[in-house]
C-alpha cells in the first residue's frame, strides 16, 4: 500500500483540487497531465505560481527571492518521494527549515551576482566652477595716480582700459559597472547552495531509493 507521494504527485493532486478555480480565473483548463512537467520546472505560470504559494510553499515568503529558490527546488525534488504522510506536515517542515535557514538563503541569491561576477559600482560627480578676468591698461602720460588696482573694473587716468572676464561652470555624475568573473567565488557559492539543499533533502524526503 502506498503511504507516501512524489512530489510531483502532490502537485498534481493540489492541481486537480484547484482546477475549478483555474478554470474560472483563466477562462480555459490550461493544465493537463502531459504538460504539468513543464509547467513545474518552467515554473512561469501565475496561476500555478499561486497555487503552490498557498500551500506547498506558504512558508517560502520569507525569501526575497522566492520564486527562484522555488523554481530551483521543484527542479531539484520534482521526482523525489517524500518522508511523510501528509502534505501539511511536510510544508510544515519546509517552512521551519526556511525560517532557520532564511539569512543564509537570502544570502546566496541577493549577493550572487555581486559575489560571482565581481560586480564593482563606481559613481562619480563632477563640479566646477572657474572665473578668468584680466585688465589690460595704457598711458601715454604721467598720471597723478600711478598704483592701478587690477581687482576694480574702472581704472583712473589710463588712456586704454580693456577688461577681459570669463566664467565657466562643469557639473555631471558618471556611472560606472565593471564585472570580473571570479571562479572561486562561484565555486564556493555553489557549495554554500549545494549545502541547504542537501540538508533539506535529508529533511523532506526519503533517503531509501
Amino acid at each position: 500500500m502506498k503511504t507516501t507521494s512524489r512530489l510531483y504527485d502532490i502537485i498534481y493532486g493540489e492541481l486537480e483540487c484547484h482546477r475549478a478555480e483555474i478554470y474560472r480565473s483563466n477562462n480555459q483548463l490550461i493544465f493537463n497531465q502531459n504538460n504539468l512537467m513543464r509547467k513545474t520546472l518552467e515554473y512561469k505560470d501565475p496561476y500555478f505560481i499561486k497555487m503552490l504559494q498557498e500551500t506547498l510553499f506558504y512558508g517560502t515568503s520569507t525569501i526575497n527571492q522566492r520564486e527562484r529558490f522555488e523554481r530551483e527546488f521543484l527542479q531539484r525534488f520534482i521526482n523525489r518521494v517524500i518522508k511523510y504522510q501528509t502534505v501539511d506536515l511536510f510544508s510544515t517542515y519546509l517552512a521551519t527549515f526556511v525560517s532557520e535557514y532564511q539569512e543564509l538563503i537570502n544570502y546566496c541569491y541577493d549577493k550572487y551576482d555581486m559575489l560571482v561576477l565581481g560586480q564593482v559600482e563606481t559613481v562619480s560627480n563632477n563640479n566646477s566652477t572657474s572665473t578668468n578676468k584680466s585688465n589690460s591698461i595704457y598711458s601715454n602720460l604721467p598720471q597723478n595716480q600711478i598704483n592701478m588696482n587690477l581687482d576694480i573694473d574702472t581704472l583712473d587716468y589710463a588712456d586704454d582700459n580693456t577688461i577681459t572676464k570669463s566664467r565657466g561652470t562643469n557639473s555631471g555624475t558618471d556611472k560606472s559597472t565593471s564585472s570580473a568573473y571570479d571562479i572561486d567565488a562561484l565555486s564556493k557559492i555553489s557549495a554554500l547552495k549545494e549545502q541547504i539543499f542537501k540538508d533539506m533533502d535529508s529533511l523532506l524526503f526519503s533517503q531509501l531509493y
